[in-house]
């Protein structure tokens, strides 16, 4: 697995993966995560950013995944993981975000966006994992190691040369998270959905143990079809096509 940046928040937001891509955090502090600490975010001033680097910009390929634990349920649209600077969606990168409870994955190639959404709310204050991932014809989104119904959709992914973000929408400073983020992972190829459920099984924040040195590959007949022996929640792809920054349904 190619992993390009991984942020454990054991008290820091420093990048586990080697790679260098640590994280200068404002207004975070730390409480009992998944395992070890959590990256606590006040839903106002707190942020995570990381300095853009040549392998956060991914186009054809790529994954997002972190643990989430929202402080209360009245926030409409907090961020996750977030690659941009900017109120028009379609100038930002690629996020993973919950609205209005529903998690999200918005890709855009600089003047269209697309976004693919589970199908139902989160409506808890509970420990969630949530992964989203593309391979350039095909998004797929997981929910606690469920996957929901994988959407075909070519999506070219725009470079763009802002930083990445933890908790908050860049330097426009809104859609705050509040709440603890956990073992936040980006990758720069779409994990098999068998490596994402042993993520997610884990709880904690190293796959070593869990993958030996082969990958392992579930067979998937088509984009929008059933894998093997896999049953799929209905996702959708809703509100293709954004220009000038609007999304349908979306609120700050």
């Amino acid at each position: 697995m190619s992993l390009i940046a991984h942020y454990k928040l054991n008290g820091d937001a420093n990048d586990a993966s080697g790679n260098g891509h640590d994280g200068a955090p404002t207004d975070v502090s730390y409480d009992t995560g998944k395992a070890g600490q959590a990256a606590s975010f006040n839903g106002s001033s707190s942020k995570i950013q990381v300095p853009d680097a040549a392998d956060l910009r991914m186009t054809d390929t790529g994954t997002l995944a972190c643990w989430f634990k929202r402080g209360d349920t009245s926030a409409v649209n907090m961020k996750l993981i977030i690659k941009g600077n900017s109120s028009a969606y379609t100038a930002l990168s690629y996020q993973l975000y919950l609205n209005s409870g529903y998690p999200r994955l918005y890709l855009s190639n600089g003047s269209t966006g697309v976004i693919i959404q589970w199908p139902s709310q989160v409506s808890d204050t509970g420990w969630h994992h949530l992964v989203g991932a593309w391979d350039g014809s095909c998004l797929n989104l997981y929910l606690d190691g469920e996957a929901a119904t994988p959407v075909a959709q070519t999506v070219n992914v725009q470079a763009d040369t802002s930083d990445l973000w933890l908790g908050i929408n860049g330097t426009i400073g809104n859609q705050q998270f509040y709440g603890l983020i956990d073992d936040a992972r980006i990758y720069s190829e779409a994990l098999a959905a068998n490596e994402i459920k042993a993520i997610y099984n884990s709880g904690k924040g190293t796959e070593a143990a869990l993958f030996g040195p082969y990958r392992v590959e579930e067979a998937q007949t088509a984009c929008t079809g059933a894998e093997a022996g896999e049953d799929y929640n209905s996702g959708a792809i809703i509100g293709q096509d954004f220009h000038a920054g609007a999304v349908a349904g979306e609120t700050n």
